[in-house]
Formats: structure tokens, C-alpha cells, sequence
């Protein structure tokens, strides 16, 4: 895409944005419906407040926006969306059409479209709430946006890889190839929105929430929020998604790559928090785990091995004691790769179920298993969810265990995994 073109789309977005509040229901002589008491009560209020100051008093703005929540709670979505119009109307009046301020209202807006099966219309107060986020680059407001959208994506990633076929994906048009290196706009290219390739599809729709991850973490770390929890919930948002996501779009080495500079960098913010050692040591593992997933030969392999026996001597000079210090590298449950997903083997016994399954293995240094068997179990417990549970013992691997500052050779584990539903 030219600079020109892309000059033209931003022009048009913007257009977009500002006349975004006065479609069809939201025309400035919306008249509020009453249901019940609380909406009597607000649209009493509306009323007096327009005979009092007009019809933009940012008075307005609140009970506009508390009506619209009440009509969605009430099952009328439409007239949600009509509220808040209104409400956004008033406010872009009253404090301009770029300010931050509007988000709350247009996430509603969105939420209410999809209500109404209005993906089109959905669609559209996204992309502008998106050139909103934009046009606030350093403003941390920007960020739950970006956040929010990204995980939007990603579900409507996750339920494309399942088989079904979302609306968004021909409005997103992510069939078209070219759409993968510029997500502002479906270019001149793009022939067809409704089908192409599978891979095109998931790998764009990947790259845009990725995209919108990566934004946030940049607004975040410029306003050097280092210690935020959402800051950490992003950048494990794109070391999962990668993972997930990555192999099946084929690109596999920027997906490592995404991994490790999101691992990377949440070791540096334990650095600038002054975090505890287990909490640094643990950041650290998780990028000593992701590298021995892929490490390239003995040597490489081996090279992590050392990483390991490093942190497990730091804790150890840090004075953390042997016991606290053998649970990050021995756990009774052990650690299953990569660790930033659920742990298949954890289990807890609950009221539902008391049916166990105990079964020995080894791990070898390099976290591969070996001599699994099941050595004790209840008797209403079916082969089936034994054979289940050796089959992913078998296929997974785990971080290797450390004791006394080495990494053994074979460490052998007993493991009582509680079912509680269908198993690993």
C-alpha cells in the first residue's frame, strides 16, 4: 500500500469515527422508553436536565449512559445502543471526538451490536474505538482497548481453528493474503473476502491480535508500568498465542521468537520491581524450559542444563531455603512444558470424584520420560483412563529436576492424579 493510500484510508477511518454516533436510532431526538421504575426514574432525570441546560449537558451524559445499561440488563439491546448514542453524542459535544473518555460507551455499543447480530455494525465501532486507541499512543486508557480487542481476535481465531466460520472473518477480510502485513485497511489486492487459504487466515487474524498486544506493552512500557499485573497478562497473552497459534500458521521461527523476547522481557521487569529471587528464578526457568524445547542438538541442550544448575546455586547464595528451593526444581507434580500452559498432570480431589490413577516414570535430564507404569489405582477407575494418562506422561516433557545443585541424570516420580472429569 502507498503512503497515499494509507493516507486516504486513515482521512476515511476518522470520517468514520466521527459520524459513528448519529446512525439511525441515535438521532438527537431520541425520545427514552419506560419499562419500569428505574428507567422512569432516569429518563425523569434526562428530561429535567434538557429543559434545565439543553439537550448536550454533559450532565446528560451519565443517565444516558445508565439507561443504556438498563435496556441491555432488560433484553433491548437496540434501544441500548440508541442510549448510547446519545450519551457519546453529548460527550464528543462537550470534550471532543478524540477523547478517551468515549471507550466505555463504545465498548458497550460493541457489545450491544453483537447482541443484535449487527456484526457489521459491531465491526465498525471497533475499527474506530482501535483509531481511538491509536490516536492516544502514550495515554495507558489505550491499553485495556488494545487488550480487549486482541483477545477478541484470538477467540475468533480459536473458534475458526475449531471448525466454525464467524461473520468477522469475511468483515476482517482475512483471506487476503496482503492483509497480513498492513491490518489498517483491505487492500486493492484482496479479490474475495469469503474464502481462500485456511493458513492466510489463521496466520492474519493471528498477526492482527498480535499486533495489538505488542501496541499495549509499548504504551505500557513507555509509561514505565512495570509493575502492573495486565502488563504481564499481555506478554503471556503473546507467549500463548504463539505457541497455540504459531505452528499452525507455519511460521514456526517467529513464533519462537515472539516467545522468547515476551519471556525475556518479563525477567526484566522482576529486575526493575526488585522482585524476590524465587520470582526472578522462575521467570528465568521459564526461558531456560522454552529453550531446551528447541534447543538444536546435545551441545545446545546441554548449555540450557547448566542455566538450570545456575539459578538453582543463585537461590541457594540468595539464602532461600532447601525446602522452598526443591519445590521449584522437584516438585511433587512435576513440570510440564512449556509451563506457561495448565499442567495436565495437576489434579486436586474433590467431592465429585475420589477415583485415582498412581503412576511411576523417570524423567532424564533433558525433561523426556521414560518407564512409565501405573502402579496403583481405585477399582472403578476404567483401563481407558489409565491408558490416557500413560499416553500423556508419554508424549509431554517436562522441566528437568534438580537436587544438591545438579541436574539428574534420571529422577524417578510417583504421580496420584485425581479424575474429576474425562482425564489428561
Amino acid at each position: 500500500m502507498t503512503g497515499t493510500q494509507k493516507i486516504a484510508t486513515r482521512v476515511a477511518v476518522l470520517a468514520a469515527l466521527a459520524a459513528i454516533a448519529p446512525l439511525g436510532l441515535c438521532e438527537s431526538l431520541f425520545e427514552p422508553v419506560v419499562r419500569d421504575a428505574r428507567q422512569a426514574e432516569i429518563v425523569d432525570r434526562i428530561r429535567e436536565e434538557q429543559a434545565l441546560n439543553g439537550a448536550y449537558s454533559p450532565a446528560l451524559i451519565e443517565p444516558f449512559t445508565a439507561l443504556g445499561y438498563l435496556y441491555r440488563q432488560g433484553g433491548d439491546p437496540p434501544l441500548a445502543v440508541a442510549a448510547i448514542g446519545r450519551a457519546l453524542q453529548i460527550l464528543r459535544a462537550n470534550y471532543g471526538l478524540r477523547t478517551l473518555d468515549q471507550a466505555p460507551l463504545m465498548l458497550q455499543w460493541i457489545e450491544n451490536a453483537e447482541a443484535m447480530h449487527d456484526f457489521k455494525m459491531a465491526w465498525d465501532v471497533e475499527k474506530a474505538l482501535l483509531l481511538l486507541a491509536y490516536k492516544n499512543p502514550d495515554d495507558p486508557r489505550s491499553v485495556p482497548i488494545l487488550h480487549e480487542i486482541g483477545d477478541k481476535r484470538i477467540d475468533l481465531l480459536s473458534r475458526y481453528v475449531k471448525g466454525e466460520f464467524p461473520p468477522q472473518i469475511v468483515l476482517g477480510c482475512y483471506y487476503d493474503p496482503f492483509r497480513i502485513y498492513d491490518n489498517s485497511v483491505v487492500n486493492e489486492h484482496q479479490q474475495n473476502c469469503s474464502s481462500g487459504s485456511r493458513r492466510v487466515a489463521i496466520q492474519s487474524i493471528l498477526h492482527e491480535a498480535q499486533a495489538y498486544y505488542r501496541d499495549a506493552i509499548l504504551v505500557m512500557r513507555r509509561n514505565e508500568l512495570y509493575s502492573s499485573d495486565e502488563l504481564r497478562e499481555i506478554e503471556m497473552d503473546l507467549v500463548r498465542t504463539s505457541y497455540l497459534y504459531g505452528r499452525s500458521a507455519t511460521i514456526g521461527k517467529e513464533s519462537v521468537g515472539v516467545v522468547k523476547a515476551s519471556l525475556r522481557r518479563l525477567l526484566e521487569y522482576d529486575v526493575a520491581n526488585a522482585a524476590p529471587p524465587e520470582v526472578r528464578v522462575e521467570s528465568f526457568l521459564r526461558m531456560a524450559d522454552w529453550d531446551l524445547m528447541f534447543a538444536n542438538g546435545r551441545s545446545e541442550s546441554d548449555a540450557v542444563l547448566a542455566r538450570y544448575e545456575a539459578a538453582y546455586r543463585e537461590l541457594e547464595s540468595a539464602g532461600v531455603s532447601r525446602a522452598s528451593i526443591e519445590e521449584i526444581f522437584a516438585p511433587q507434580t512435576p513440570v510440564v512444558l512449556p509451563s506457561f500452559l495448565q499442567n495436565p498432570l495437576a489434579s486436586e480431589q474433590t467431592s465429585e470424584s475420589d477415583d485415582y490413577i498412581d503412576v511411576a516414570f523417570e524423567i532424564d535430564k533433558y525433561g523426556h520420560s521414560k518407564g512409565i507404569e501405573v502402579v496403583g489405582s481405585t477399582s472403578t477407575v476404567a483401563d481407558a483412563a489409565e491408558k490416557n494418562l500413560v499416553r500423556a506422561i508419554a508424549r509431554n516433557r517436562f522441566r528437568p529436576r534438580v537436587s544438591d545443585g545438579r541436574v539428574a541424570d534420571h529422577s524417578p516420580v510417583v504421580v496420584r492424579y485425581y479424575l474429576a472429569g474425562p482425564g489428561p
